[in-house]
């Protein structure tokens, strides 16, 4: 194997893991591999199973990431900012939002691109503070947080960013959007990032495991497995790869060993950006790019048209498993082209008669009916018909088992999502802690309790004198105007001993609530301008 490209092109089911994939990672034991591939559900890759453990007893260093598999390589993809130059921080945010931007979106495109674009420009910023503050919230689960969290906190919070260029951009953002559009782009970031809705995933692209100066003099061995049916690890699947390409083009000069990338079903791993550029550099690079996919109708999904047909035509190296239709089938006799056939007759007479007729190097039928052969197009050599390995020629080197890892653990900062304390108790025990604090203030509700009970008590005595009253009136008719003159003072008096009282208790409420702590906390409009 040279450093150009190659494509493998076969169906599910015709052997292009068994027949091309696994005889190179078993014999190519000097170079190092990053290898993708596609499990129907999540279990782990059959190349990782059958070839890691060959892998490690060659001496390589093995890495995985499966996201049904908490042991896996831990890599955070905002990492890639942090260590970046302060000069480039910039550009590596921008790229790390286009990717999670254009492979979020799945197969469906919105018409009007400016959601897109605005999303874009929001998550660049958001990105840009995340590599500046602290590890344990510099990772896209906890971008995520803060998008839940509303508008308000963002900006309170982008307000307070370490990284001035991330207040800048997101300064910028406020002030090209209203404030409904707003709200369509935060809802619209949030379902791109919902793979980060699970604890699983954000445990996983937390914090990267990998030692990158000890892996320039590593022989290593980089396994990527995600499920085809589920899009949420596509998107994280693609952002692994990005960001194992992206290093490895950085550190080319400086790696002791070769590398090459072996990416089975790579269009379940989402877009590589700028693809046509990516193999022109790759190659340059002395790395070797190995493309497997089902047919050339696959590449069209992900990529368009004119994308497809450069990673279709770049590689010089083409090779064909077992065609499963005639309409393939015919499109691979045409590749193949022609032969001339020449037929040579004699008569009865003695004349010789020589026949030359074209015919086709295969016929759709044989395409279709392949067993054991392959073919192959190489940049030096005619088209080649090629013999595969043997199911069993490496029963031995696949009886090694992979690797054990320990599982990580999902924090109860990741379970709670950051939350204070007050944050994680159930809405009824925040609704009855009012209720506590007011009987432990002595101007709170305690006067509220004690001015009740002193109506209640005026009013029982009120009531008690009106029959004192009138027992009077009954024994002693005599002296009734000198009892009405009597009783009229003593109402008089007791009116006014009300009203002094009820004064003295808007005394004491008017100073209890003044004693009341003020919330002195400024508007989020006083952080950032509307």
């Amino acid at each position: 194997m040279t450093n150009a490209h190659a494509i493998v092109c076969g169906r599910t089911g015709v052997g292009k893991s068994r027949g091309f994939f696994i005889p190179n990672l078993m014999e190519r034991l000097g170079t190092n591999m990053i290898v993708t591939e596609a499990t129907p559900g999540y279990e782990q890759g059959e190349l990782y199973t059958l070839t890691s453990g060959w892998r490690k007893q060659a001496g390589h260093r093995i890495y995985s990431f499966n996201p049904a598999d908490m042991s896996s390589t831990r890599i955070n993809p905002v990492d890639r900012v942090r260590m970046a130059p302060q000069l480039e921080k910039a550009k590596e945010a921008e790229k790390l939002a286009d990717l999670i931007i254009m492979n979020g979106s799945g197969e469906e495109q919105r018409v009007d691109p400016t959601w897109d674009r605005s999303e874009k420009q929001l998550l660049v910023s958001l990105i840009l503070h995340a590599a500046a503050t602290d590890p344990e919230m510099g990772h896209i689960g906890a971008i995520r947080w803060l998008l839940l969290s509303g508008i308000n906190r963002v900006r309170e919070t982008m307000a307070k960013s370490k990284s001035e260029l991330a207040q800048m951009e997101f300064e910028g953002w406020l002030g090209s959007t209203s404030e409904n559009f707003r709200f369509g782009v935060l809802s619209g970031l949030m379902t791109k990032l919902n793979p980060w809705i699970t604890d699983q995933f954000v445990a996983l692209t937390e914090k990267t495991d990998i030692d990158f100066e000890e892996l320039r003099n590593q022989l290593f061995t980089f396994y990527i497995a995600v499920p085809s049916r589920s899009r949420d690890s596509k998107l994280i699947g693609s952002l692994l790869v990005n960001f194992l390409l992206d290093y490895l083009l950085d550190t080319k000069a400086t790696m002791k060993y070769p590398t090459a990338m072996f990416l089975e079903e790579f269009t379940n791993f989402g877009k590589i950006a700028n693809i046509a550029n990516v193999l022109s550099i790759v190659r340059k690079a002395k790395i070797s790019l190995v493309l497997g996919f089902q047919n050339y109708f696959q590449l069209e999904r992900v990529y368009s048209q004119k994308e497809a047909q450069i990673i279709f035509d770049q590689p010089a190296t083409q090779i064909y498993f077992r065609q499963k239709n005639f309409r393939e089938a015919r499109a691979l006799r045409e590749a193949l082209g022609t032969t001339t056939i020449e037929e040579v007759t004699v008569n009865d007479t003695g004349r010789v008669h020589e026949f030359i007729q074209g015919r086709a190097l295969a016929t759709p039928d044989e395409l279709i009916n392949l067993s054991g052969e392959v073919i192959a197009f190489t940049n030096d050599t005619w088209p080649l018909k090629l013999r595969l390995s043997a199911p069993y020629a490496y029963e031995h080197a696949m009886a090694y088992p992979p690797p054990e890892r320990p599982a990580h653990e999902i924090t109860e900062h990741i379970r709670w999502r950051c939350r204070t304390t007050e944050q994680k108790e159930p809405p009824q025990q925040q609704q009855q802690q009012p209720t506590n604090n007011a009987t432990e203030n002595p101007t709170g509700g305690n006067t509220r309790n004690r001015r009740n009970k002193d109506r209640n008590d005026r009013s029982r005595d009120a009531g008690n004198r009106d029959i004192r009253n009138g027992d009077n009136k009954n024994r002693d008719n005599r002296n009734r105007d000198n009892r009405d003159a009597a009783s009229r003072d003593h109402h008089n008096r007791n009116f006014n001993s009300s009203a002094r009282e009820t004064n003295e208790d808007r005394s004491q409420e008017g100073q209890s609530s003044h004693s009341q702590p003020l919330d002195n906390s400024p508007e989020v409009d006083d952080v950032w301008p509307s």
